[in-house]
């Protein structure tokens, strides 16, 4: 509620002004924690966000008496293998046609976004708070390696968010991730394209990484 009224009495967007919070946190609450999870491919965040967008405003102009069918169509579910043999957690799967990707508004979020870390990275340091880093691509293939680390840094008891049998079927996915990474070992050109191939307009989208010197985040993970 504090912070709420806060954003409210500066007329804040909680997106662009979150770091701004943190000093008046130290205040109220001097022993507070911060776990920082962060997406270190920060163009594949852009891409994955607007892709969501985009479909959300594809789904929406389709009116809200879309049948179950097209939902499933726009956002299918899945188990991973048999739902019956073991409650694996449902996934949604993101239909992956080509979408086109409005280049200038994805440059202003990377910006956007790099400057908000550096603002938030360089606040935590001068309130010397205790910060727990992860990255989101660590958590995604190993999640409960992740909540242990935070259930330790918190110090609270560790929470089964998963189940046993849920981390017999997770311990399966990740023995098919290992097997489908190992060969794909070598295949720089594969993942050099990993992110292009997603939109339907990867000529700008690579003229705009090459200007900003981003080349980096087309190879990464």
């Amino acid at each position: 509620r504090d912070y709420q009224g806060w954003l409210k009495k500066n007329d804040a967007d909680p997106e662009d002004y979150y770091a701004d919070i943190l000093p008046y946190l130290a205040k109220t609450h001097p022993d507070f924690k911060v776990v920082v999870l962060d997406r270190e491919n920060i163009l594949k965040l852009t891409v994955s966000l607007h892709r969501a967008k985009h479909n959300q405003a594809t789904n929406m102009d389709k009116g809200l008496d879309m049948s179950l069918k097209e939902l499933n169509n726009a956002f299918q579910w899945h188990d991973g293998e048999n739902v019956s043999t073991g409650g694996v957690v449902p996934q949604v799967t993101v239909n992956k046609t080509k979408f086109p990707l409005d280049v200038a508004k994805a440059v202003k979020f990377v910006q956007r976004e790099v400057n908000l870390r550096s603002v938030r990275d360089r606040t935590l340091q001068d309130l010397g708070v205790p910060v727990l880093r992860l990255r989101y691509e660590d958590c995604a293939k190993d999640p409960n390696t992740c909540i242990d680390a935070v259930a330790q840094f918190l110090g609270i008891p560790r929470m089964d968010l998963v189940g046993e049998e849920r981390e017999k079927d997770a311990a399966k996915s990740a023995e098919r991730e290992k097997e489908r990474s190992s060969k794909e070992e070598g295949a720089s050109a594969k993942v050099n394209k990993s992110i292009l191939d997603e939109i339907a307009n990867p000529d700008e989208l690579l003229d705009a990484v090459k200007t900003h010197n981003w080349t980096h985040w087309l190879t990464a993970s």
